[in-house]
């Protein structure tokens, strides 16, 4: 049971999901019940040399200018840091865990704090800071990083224990807004771009009726026997297993956040061939659901319903190829696999392309699930999502 104000704080990072204009004061809040000075999330853009950190959230207490300044003044050592934390964080399977800064510093914390870019977050009153991964699939985004100053006591057990119940939220509500983030250039809000969404997205009031859908969701609906619309506008899910963890995500907060680091583990899976092969080339849907307290385009009363995102694993998948690549040590040979299955191509389709037997290819495929941790082509498909470059429909659509 969580207490109130744990829960409303949840409720608001979810929020943030169809409005990420949000970030900024859940993060102020974050903070506040942390005891931190504040936080940011960070990603990292490029490859090799061409790197950089970008800062896409903070707190409205830190000023965006002068931390892109920051960064490029001591890249070096902050890069140095990412590693670190990459590195430890990883040996933490799907968990978030932030690594404070004496197991960053390791057996060297005297020359760790007499660095330049620690000396310059002293001088601005922050003693502490802790970081890591939020999304262990791409590691090149969702970091976090939180920052403390002597008047909170530093980073203890019970700050680490409020951190450990609001990232996972925080994990999932970035990687399920990132369609919405690439709105914000265009100034539309979500509802009002529903038709340009390549997945299905549909939104559900508090008793679960459908209040909106994209024409997407109501194709898959048509096309996978797992999804009906009852008489009473409800969504309802074929099997009873499916249609409690459904319910369960629509009516308690505690069973959102429960894979960490690897949010879209949350997906229920809906297949149009229940009796499949690990390798087979079959059509499913991976179903996220996301509670929503507020939806500006609804009305500023209390929402509290949800927002069902519908990925079709047999639909091209724009993806980063490049950094798939990088991220996971993958060949050229094994790029271009990626790339086949991102654009529907089934294994017998691929052998033919590739002039190669398709036990050959299966062979292929498997391999490339074991590099990459996914268990099937499905669950390759949705991880290539975590990559995506392009979560849109072109505007005239």
């Amino acid at each position: 049971m969580l207490d109130s104000e744990l829960n409303q704080l949840i409720l608001e990072i979810y929020d943030t999901i169809p409005d990420p204009a949000r970030w900024p004061l859940v993060l102020d809040r974050f903070a506040e019940y942390v005891g931190a000075r504040g936080c940011i999330i960070s990603e990292i853009e490029g490859i090799g040399d061409s790197r950089r950190i970008v800062t896409p959230y903070l707190s409205t207490k830190y000023d965006e200018q002068a931390i892109q300044k920051y960064l490029k003044s001591f890249s070096h050592f902050e890069f140095m840091d990412q590693a670190r934390y990459e590195e430890l964080s990883q040996a933490q399977k799907d968990s978030i865990d932030l690594i404070d800064q004496e197991t960053l510093a390791g057996d060297n914390l005297e020359a760790f704090l007499a660095r330049p870019n620690v000396k310059r977050m002293q001088a601005i009153g922050v003693v502490q800071r802790a970081g890591g991964l939020l999304d262990k699939d791409n590691t090149f985004r969702a970091r976090f990083s939180v920052h403390f100053g002597k008047e909170s006591g530093g980073y203890n057990a019970e700050k680490k224990a409020g951190l450990g119940l609001l990232l996972p939220h925080i994990a999932k509500a970035i990687e399920i807004g990132r369609p919405v983030k690439q709105l914000d250039a265009t100034k539309t809000g979500m509802i009002a771009a529903l038709s340009r969404f390549r997945m299905g997205v549909c939104i559900l009031d508090r008793h679960g009726r459908i209040e909106v859908a994209n024409d997407e969701f109501l194709r898959q609906v048509d096309a996978y026997p797992q999804y009906t619309i009852d008489q009473n506008n409800r969504l309802q899910l074929h099997h009873s297993a499916d249609q409690k963890r459904l319910n369960d995500m629509l009516t308690d907060t505690l069973t959102h956040g429960k894979h960490g680091a690897r949010p879209r583990k949350e997906a229920i899976m809906l297949a149009n061939n229940e009796n499949v092969i690990e390798l087979a080339d079959i059509g499913t849907l991976c179903v996220e659901v996301a509670p929503v307290h507020r939806i500006n385009e609804i009305g500023t009363s209390e929402f509290n319903g949800a927002i069902v995102y519908s990925l079709d694993t047999t639909r091209p998948m724009p993806f980063d190829p490049a950094m798939m690549r990088s991220r996971f040590n993958l060949s050229k040979t094994e790029t271009a696999l990626l790339e086949m299955i991102a654009n529907e191509l089934s294994n017998a389709q691929i052998a033919e392309q590739r002039c190669r037997a398709v036990d050959t290819i299966n062979a292929q495929v498997k391999a490339l699930l074991s590099k990459t941790g996914a268990s099937n082509r499905t669950h390759l498909v949705r991880l290539m999502a975590c990559f995506g470059t392009d979560y849109l429909l072109p505007a005239n659509n």
